[in-house]
């Protein structure tokens, strides 16, 4: 059996970012060996980015294997969606994105208008209450403080909803995995596997 780690990095965001080479180095610190998702952001929604993180899941993982996904925002997104269907042991979803069915009556226009039509079509296919209701992966939810009240309501949806999850809240942290009181919490996290 393999222990296997799944980076999954927000919207845009490189893998090669420091923050996610630090993360990387927790996971190996335990044993953990990290994959990096690439994600082929540009003039995609989230049905093409779950198929490439999918792809990547099957290049890598057996039967079994233990398996551990870590996402930033949309890549926490694309974590949970997934979660029912790949089943990792733990998922730790980072600043959570509100993009999900129900969220969508919800979000400012002009986040809308920023992320198109045809996204805002996607969004509306995934339901959290069906995804919640499905997911058996333990998994902590992380969330600043000052990351505005639509994420805040999602996390603690999440929390509600996902059966064996853990709400964390970080005291002053905008929506930056790369903040260090953000990367301590996860280094925290992945020493308890």
């Amino acid at each position: 059996m393999n222990k296997i780690a799944f980076i999954i990095p927000g919207h845009g965001c490189p893998t090669k970012n420091k923050e996610y080479q630090e993360i990387a180095r927790y996971f190996n610190q335990k044993k953990i060996k990290p994959i990096f998702v690439e994600i082929d952001w540009k003039r995609n929604t989230h049905i093409e980015y779950i198929e490439q993180f999918k792809k990547q899941y099957t290049q890598y993982v057996g039967k079994n294997d233990e398996v551990y996904v870590l996402g930033f925002s949309f890549g926490a997104m694309i974590s949970c969606i997934t979660a029912p269907d790949l089943k990792p042991k733990v998922q730790i979803l980072c600043s959570l994105s509100p993009f999900f069915k129900e969220d969508m009556p919800k979000i400012k226009q002009w986040w809308k208008d920023y992320h198109g039509k045809k996204r805002c079509e996607v969004f509306e296919k995934f339901s959290f209450s069906e995804i919640a209701r499905n997911t058996k992966s333990k998994t902590f939810i992380l969330i600043g403080t000052k990351e505005g009240i639509e994420v805040e309501r999602r996390a603690r949806a999440a929390k509600e909803k996902i059966r064996n999850s853990e709400l964390i809240i970080l005291e002053g942290v905008k929506h930056d995995i790369s903040d260090e009181r953000y990367l301590k919490k996860i280094a925290e996290i992945i020493g308890m596997f």
